[in-house]
């Protein structure tokens, strides 16, 4: 029954921080493509539930290269929002439909995803010259 507790306390966190660090991640990967609106695909990112980050995903490929290199912060961060999608993901396909046990299965599987993502973001970035976003 604590559990049950802690998650339903800790759930809407987890989201409200998933979706400022979508924002988050748009705004820094825009302006550093040099998109005339960053801060639009951002806070659109926020606002949307991220409808606008896949509009940007399509977008993003007419604004050409990054200017720098995803900082660490960002990579960190883009590893949180896919690793977090990944394991609601997994949550909702493998669990019983109740959200408490779904919430139990997206915790475990995060603890595994956030940090396999953590990876990817790292020799992707290192391996492309930095155009991780």
């Amino acid at each position: 029954m604590l559990v049950a507790a802690a998650l339903s306390a800790l759930v809407p966190l987890w989201f409200l921080a998933l979706a400022f660090a979508l924002g988050y991640v748009v705004y820094r990967d825009a302006a550093a493509r040099g998109s005339a609106r960053p801060l639009v695909w951002g806070a659109g990112s926020l606002l949307t539930n991220g409808l606008a980050a896949l509009l940007y995903l399509r977008a993003r490929s007419d604004l050409g290269d990054r200017d720098h290199r995803a900082t660490a912060a960002e990579r960190a961060l883009v590893a949180f929002v896919l690793g977090s999608l990944a394991a609601w993901f997994v949550a909702a396909t493998v669990a019983p439909p109740d959200p408490i046990t779904q919430a139990v299965y997206a915790t475990g599987a995060a603890v595994v995803a956030v940090p396999l993502a953590a990876l990817v973001a790292r020799v992707r970035s290192g391996r492309a010259g930095g155009t991780a976003s």
